[in-house]
């Protein structure tokens, strides 16, 4: 049963980074009432085809489910049949503002603190009175403007946010990279990455300040002082840091880089915990996974069979790696050699002192020789004279 817990939440691990199923579907919005204007009323779709099409009255009142780039889905208050419309020509909203306070928990939500927002669109943004195209224009925001929020529409993820500004408040819409959120993961380059900024090579590790909305799945990276918007749905070369523990069964080999043929930087023993960081998949079959890893204060890169970890307790604080992976991978400091001091003969002091010892040293040896020959000389000279007398 736990290699079976084990394996599903490594599959769900991989998942963690887009946060997200592939197939989303439209992105959710506000519903919101509309009434036809039109003297002569406006046709809908009664089918996904669009072949099949209806009549809508004048004065009638339809709600619009949600919208997409394909048209809008719509419910007709008064029968109940829903279609779909190409565009909202002919109706006006019946309500033209929406406060978000009023609105909060049908479908609008709240940040306990403030979160940062960056206009990225070439042309800008516009804030509307409500979250949604069919509102009012309120004013017009442009690329590079930094914006507040605390409200947004959005259940699976967020579309609308609400914004104040100096020309007015409202809300405006983050899809398709128009507005970025602030980003609160890092990420890990498991390969090198070709971007505008030139390569990011493997290993690095960046906390992005901005990312786009859950559908375009992108991050915006500031590598050496250069920004660039990288693709972050399921790829194979950038994934998403998620913290987990684990149990090896086995004794796993930690590896420097993703390359099974690069350095072994250590070893996890069996039967000892440590962390998964997050994990990319090399496509060459279901269990052929890489996962980023830290036993001890070593970090790197493991390949687990089926069976050869233990999934334990996933992690829910966020936790910045980047300094403890510069720590634990910073070379060790050399002391420089210090220069030795050389006088004016171009002679180091270290040089004049074993000068001075040897000569001294010779001069004590050249003083003693010359006491004992003294002392000798005097020696056979009292022989001498002893001889003499007698």
């Amino acid at each position: 049963m736990k290699k079976i817990v084990s394996k599903v939440f490594l599959i769900m691990l991989l998942l963690l980074p887009v946060g997200v199923l592939a197939d989303m579907g439209a992105p959710e919005i506000k519903s919101y009432e509309l009434i036809v204007t039109n003297p002569d009323g406006v046709d809908y779709y009664t089918d996904y085809s669009k072949t099949t099409t209806s009549h809508i009255d004048k004065d009638a009142e339809v709600t619009v489910n949600y919208e997409s780039n394909d048209g809008y889905s719509i419910t007709i208050n008064e029968t109940g049949k829903s279609g779909y419309l190409n565009t909202l020509d002919g109706l006006t909203i019946k309500k033209d503002k929406l406060d978000p306070e009023e609105a909060l928990g049908s479908g609008i939500s709240k940040y306990d603190t403030k979160h940062k927002a960056l206009v990225y669109a070439e042309d800008g943004v516009d804030i509307l009175t409500g979250p949604a195209s069919a509102y009012s224009k309120v004013t017009h925001l442009k690329k590079g403007t930094e914006l507040e929020f605390e409200y947004y529409s959005g259940a699976e993820g967020i579309v609308y946010i609400y914004v104040k500004t100096d020309d007015g408040n409202g809300w405006i819409d983050i899809l398709n990279e128009k507005v970025l959120i602030e980003n609160d993961s890092q990420y890990l380059f498991a390969y090198d990455v070709e971007t505008e900024c030139g390569v990011i090579p493997k290993n690095t590790i960046i906390r992005p300040t901005y990312r786009t909305d859950m559908w375009s799945r992108k991050a915006l990276f500031n590598y050496e002082g250069c920004e660039t918007l990288q693709y972050t749905f399921r790829s194979e070369k950038i994934f998403n840091i998620n913290k987990s523990k684990h149990l090896a069964n086995v004794v796993l080999n930690i590896y420097k880089d993703t390359d099974s043929d690069s350095e072994i930087i250590g070893t996890i023993p069996s039967g000892a915990e440590f962390y998964i960081y997050g994990g990319v998949s090399t496509y060459e079959g279901a269990d052929k996974v890489i996962y980023y890893v830290k036993y001890g204060d070593s970090f790197g890169y493991i390949y687990p069979q089926d069976g050869e970890t233990t999934y334990i307790d996933y992690i829910e604080e966020v936790e910045d790696i980047t300094n403890y992976k510069a720590k634990a991978e910073e070379p060790k400091k050399v002391e420089p050699k210090k220069e030795e001091k050389k006088d004016d003969n171009g002679l180091s002091s270290e040089t004049i002192v074993i000068i001075c010892v040897i000569g001294g040293l010779t001069l004590a040896l050249g003083t003693l020789v010359t006491i004992i020959l003294v002392n000798k000389k005097k020696k056979n000279k009292v022989e001498n004279v002893k001889d003499s007398n007698e």
